[in-house]
């Protein structure tokens, strides 16, 4: 993994030494903001779980941007310009939580299976799409709109020696992470989010072309936090009382199911 890490630098420090073309950082974000703002937008019948997985990538790209502006830009404050992407972030994934851990759990049961779990995430996950909606009738696209404002000054100012410094200031990080042996179980989500926002950015930024490696370690750490979710929740609703006997043996079942899922991809992920 290290020298995942290590080489897109060496490559991007290249890339500048031969004059290769960076990506243009205001067009970049006015972009990422459009579509951002075109999701929201959409008729509430179309946010579906890929729809709102694919909104939530594109907030991840901003704060991917926001944190290399707020490395080189010192008075950028990050925390002010990225809090309304973060409340149309937080609730969406409230909402594709609920999504995701209904489709994993529901896998487990055989076809036509009536269960009281499942009918409760699925009125969770009716509660929280309205939850999700009540936002948008707030004056948060006005928000989306007024950050293009705010934050393009501050965008227009970086230059392509100042990527490169970030670049290399996040690869020591990383390396960091690692030395520290971070990729312990209990820490991986925090490796993921340090990990995805310099992949991000990579990916989207600099000329480099990104390895299949990286989008296999990234996506499967995806998968691994999705049943890591289930499986908390699961263990809340199994210790809750609110369920029969009969169905709390069927979703003990399915907890050690997710549990060795969820392990397959951590060692997949560590190897």
């Amino acid at each position: 993994m290290k020298t995942q890490i290590e080489e897109p630098v060496q490559q991007i420090e290249e890339a500048t030494i031969n004059k290769e073309e960076f990506v243009n950082l205001e067009k970049y974000f006015k972009k990422r903001l459009k579509k951002i703002i075109g999701f929201l937008k959409r008729d509430n019948e179309a946010l579906v779980q890929e729809t709102i997985h694919e909104l939530r990538v594109e907030i991840k790209k901003i704060d991917a941007l926001f944190d290399l502006t707020k490395s080189i830009e010192k008075k950028f404050s990050r925390q002010k310009h990225f809090r309304p992407f973060l409340k149309v972030f937080k609730q969406a994934g409230k909402l594709r939580s609920i999504q995701v851990e209904f489709n994993l759990i529901n896998s487990h049961f055989s076809e036509n299976t009536n269960s009281n779990y499942l009918h409760q995430l699925h009125e969770i996950k009716h509660q929280r799409r309205i939850a999700f909606e009540n936002i948008l009738h707030s004056n948060l696209l006005h928000q989306l709109e007024l950050s293009k404002k705010q934050v393009i000054p501050f965008i227009r100012k970086i230059r392509r020696k100042d990527i490169v410094y970030y670049f290399n200031t996040r690869e020591r990080k990383m390396i960091k992470f690692l030395d520290k042996k971070l990729f312990k179980e209990k820490n991986l989500h925090i490796v993921r989010t340090s990990l995805k926002r310099f992949y991000l950015n990579i990916k989207n930024i600099t000329p480099y072309k990104i390895e299949s490696g990286w989008t296999n370690i990234i996506n499967l750490m995806g998968e691994w936090h999705d049943r890591q979710v289930a499986f908390d929740q699961l263990l809340k609703a199994i210790y809750s009382s609110k369920l029969t006997n009969h169905e709390i043996d069927r979703l003990h079942k399915v907890k050690s199911e997710l549990l060795i899922e969820k392990d397959n991809l951590y060692e997949q992920i560590v190897a």
